[in-house]
């Protein structure tokens, strides 16, 4: 595989935690910073502030024209992007809000605290549960729409109830204490995938309960991101060890991209594609990169 020289976006001020696409030439980014930018690929040197918050921003997902981010004073927050105008904040954590995602028009959140929280549109909270002593570092919908996954700080992947918030069943996913940073169904939905602090790329077959039926050292640090590409046939992985690694559909190993010439100097904390060949990374070192992959 062939990875061209990255297109770099220059502008956040501190550590870059979260990426968003908007189309196959705009994406979003959230920073440390309390940035969120949207850039043009035709303009990496050009980014426009959607919205300055209070503080971080860690998470943020979006409904039509409404951004909903989550930030490190365990706030969260709604935007309006077509007018960058602030809509509704909510105080929903004590810590950190590291994730959320939207579904049948609910917003879930993660944070710091060990609580999962449920919201309208309007943030009003609806329900809550606190899981544990331990951080929740991120949320993924399950695809039987019923449940959600929750990666815990503990080691464990929990399934909750979307409805009711009861936590139905606990997986011993990486090592305890070990946290679950990244959460992925391959693209069929057979096949959850989680990424943790053990460096260790580990697969639960979802029709045997999740039952753990593979365990990749995939990286050397932490794993903070995995993605597939929209046809499904690519797989990227992002760590703390500055490395960017590229997977076939598989999980057989294609190519990595290193610090060295041209990677990141930092942690890599989050991915997305573009498209099938276009792949955005960001990190600790406030460089945004969009990659060309070519077979």
């Amino acid at each position: 595989m062939n990875i061209s020289n990255p297109i770099i976006f220059n502008g956040h001020g501190s550590a870059v935690y979260c990426l968003l696409p908007k189309n196959q030439n705009a994406f979003y980014s959230g920073s440390g910073d309390h940035h969120l930018i949207e850039w043009s690929i035709e303009t990496p040197d050009k980014g426009t502030v959607v919205a300055i918050l209070p503080a971080g921003i860690y998470c943020f997902t979006l409904f039509n024209d409404l951004l909903f981010a989550g930030c490190g004073n365990g706030e969260v927050h709604s935007v309006n992007i077509k007018n960058t105008s602030a809509l509704a904040k909510a105080h929903l954590h004590n810590s950190y809000v590291f994730d959320l995602f939207l579904n049948n028009h609910q917003l879930y959140t993660a944070g710091g605290d060990g609580q999962i929280i449920r919201t309208g549109l309007q943030l009003n909270k609806q329900a809550s549960v606190r899981l544990g002593d331990f951080k929740i570092r991120k949320l993924l919908p399950h695809p039987d729409e019923q449940h959600l996954i929750a990666g815990c700080g503990d080691g464990t992947v929990r399934i909750i109830n979307s409805n009711t918030l009861k936590e139905e069943q606990i997986i011993t996913a990486h090592n305890t204490g070990f946290s679950v940073n990244a959460l992925c169904f391959t693209p069929d939905k057979k096949f959850l995938l989680t990424g943790s602090r053990d460096a260790r790329l580990n697969v639960f077959d979802v029709q045997q309960n999740f039952k753990l039926i593979e365990s990749i050292a995939a990286h050397n640090y932490a794993i903070y991101a995995i993605a597939f590409n929209p046809s499904g046939k690519l797989m990227a992985t992002a760590s703390r060890d500055k490395k960017i690694k590229i997977w076939n559909d598989d999980l057989s190993f294609i190519s990595r991209i290193e610090e060295h010439p041209v990677g990141h100097k930092n942690s890599v904390n989050t991915l997305c594609w573009l498209s099938d060949t276009e792949l955005i990374t960001t990190g600790d070192d406030r460089s945004i990169m969009l990659w060309h992959l070519n077979a």
